[in-house]
Parts: structure tokens; C-alpha cells; sequence
């Protein structure tokens, strides 16, 4: 057993040393891209998502369409996800948490606003977002009230951080 896995660990790092330029460029247009398209969705986020009960319903005059389109969504959210945790492995360029964040806004599971809200809560993910949206001239995003926590509304820690 040993041997096969000392065989695929060379196996692998030949192939790596011979594709390095390959690998390198794909990392490095991966990342731009990333940098332009999570920014573009935090943008586009509704500075009410967390505050609103409920989600977006997919309206169709088919419940087969409807179907298919809550499927679809909810498969891209899961390769969002997949993508934002390779990307929050050190040593891998991109914004991980901020991805994962994006990926979970479009699944459909129980817990879900419970999970979003407590990764949004995380001050350097809230304060990185705020200024994403900032720069583009949009208003921060809005989170409910922690009742009994002395906590403002929208501003984790209660002190702007």
C-alpha cells in the first residue's frame, strides 16, 4: 500500500513540475476573475437580504421550471462554496470566506439566514464587505437586531468594527 501511495505522491509532483506554468497562469487569471466577480455579487446583494424574512421565490408559470431553476441555483451554490473553500486553503489565491458567503446565499437548506448571519457577523468579513459596497456607492448591508445582546443593529461588535 505504501508504495502506491509513494507512487502517486511522485507521480503528482512530476506532473505539477512539468505543468508549473500552466498552473501558475490558470492561479493567477482565477484570481483576478474572482477578485471582479465576488465584488460584482456583494454589489448586487439587497442592502435588506438579512432583514427581510423569508427568501426570493423562483416564480414560474411550470413547477417543473420553477424546479429545475431552484435545483440549478441551488448546484451553482454548492460550487461557489466548493470554490470558496479551496480558496480559503493557505497558499491558494482568492477570497474564501467572502465566496462561501456568496455560495450559501443561494442554496436553499434549514439554518441557512442563522449560518449566513453568523459569518457576516465576523467583524473583518462585515467591514470587508461594507467597504466593497462603499467604494461602489452602495449602502451597507443591514442585519437584524440582536435582542437583549446591547448590540446596534448592523454593526457587529456594536462599536462599527
Amino acid at each position: 500500500m505504501g508504495e502506491w501511495f509513494g507512487g502517486v505522491g511522485s507521480a503528482l509532483i512530476s506532473w505539477v513540475s512539468a505543468n508549473a506554468v500552466w498552473i501558475g497562469t490558470i492561479s493567477v487569471v482565477y484570481f483576478i476573475v474572482s477578485l471582479f466577480a465576488v465584488r460584482f455579487l456583494i454589489v448586487r446583494i439587497p442592502p435588506d437580504y438579512f432583514v427581510k424574512e423569508g427568501s426570493a421565490v423562483i416564480r414560474s408559470g411550470s413547477r417543473f421550471v420553477a424546479g429545475s431553476l431552484k435545483f440549478g441555483k441551488n448546484l451553482c451554490g454548492v460550487v461557489v462554496i466548493l470554490i470558496g473553500l479551496i480558496m480559503s486553503v493557505p497558499g491558494v489565491a482568492g477570497q474564501g470566506f467572502l465566496t462561501i458567503l456568496l455560495g450559501l446565499s443561494l442554496t436553499d437548506f434549514p439554518g441557512k439566514r442563522k449560518l449566513e448571519l453568523r459569518l457576516l457577523k465576523q467583524p473583518l468579513i462585515f467591514r470587508t464587505i461594507t467597504s466593497i459596497r462603499a467604494n461602489a456607492g452602495k449602502a451597507p448591508l443591514e442585519l437584524p437586531s440582536d435582542e437583549g445582546s446591547g448590540r446596534e443593529p448592523g454593526l457587529p461588535g456594536g462599536d462599527g468594527s
